[in-house]
């Protein structure tokens, strides 16, 4: 089988890639900061999981470091507030979950909106863009919790607790409202 590599070099480092002799693609091998030390080799292989690049040793396969985005010469991604959600919306959404994460219950960090449903998983199920960033679909959370999700949604009893708080929420809201007009 014929194998194809590039170099890619990014200041002082550089990555190879070499197409794999199984035909599954490009495999990136990258030299480890240090040498292995489960086999003391200094040639490490890529592996992207959930968005992080993790490096293994190309030999054991054992986990060396968790590899930046500079040093694997791919594209940097930001966890920044989403574009999609307007300012009005956004502070509709933290006065409702009380500016607190739904998730771990901080109030005392930095709060982002999230998704319930992923985008990823409302598309696999049909959902359009604009079903996935109603009000009833976003909820607060903090950096941290916002992060650990990637793709995935939220188990199924968080985002029904999530509902559940919400629509209890409203009817008290609303309760309060009809008590206080005038008769």
């Amino acid at each position: 089988m014929h194998s194809k590599a590039f170099q890619l070099s990014v200041g002082r480092l550089s990555v190879l890639c070499v197409e794999s002799t199984t035909g599954d693609g490009p495999v990136q091998r990258i030299a480890l900061r240090e040498p292995c030390t489960g086999c003391g080799c200094n040639d490490g292989v890529i592996d992207s999981k959930g968005g992080q690049d993790v490096v293994r040793c190309a030999w054991c396969k054992a986990y060396c470091f968790n590899a930046s985005r500079v040093e694997t010469g791919r594209e940097r991604r930001s966890l920044s507030t989403r574009p999609d959600v307007r300012p009005r919306q956004r502070s509709r959404i933290l006065r409702r979950d009380n500016f607190t994460c739904i998730k771990c219950h901080h109030s005392d960090k930095p709060l982002e909106i999230g998704h319930l449903v992923s985008v990823h998983d409302g598309h696999l199920v049909g959902l359009s863009d604009a079903d996935l960033s109603t009000d009833e679909n976003l909820a607060v959370m903090c950096a941290e919790c916002n992060a650990g999700l990637f793709k995935e949604s939220l188990p199924p009893h968080l985002v029904a607790a999530a509902i559940f708080a919400m629509r209890l929420r409203e009817k008290e809201n609303n309760d309060g409202n009809e008590r206080g007009l005038p008769a």
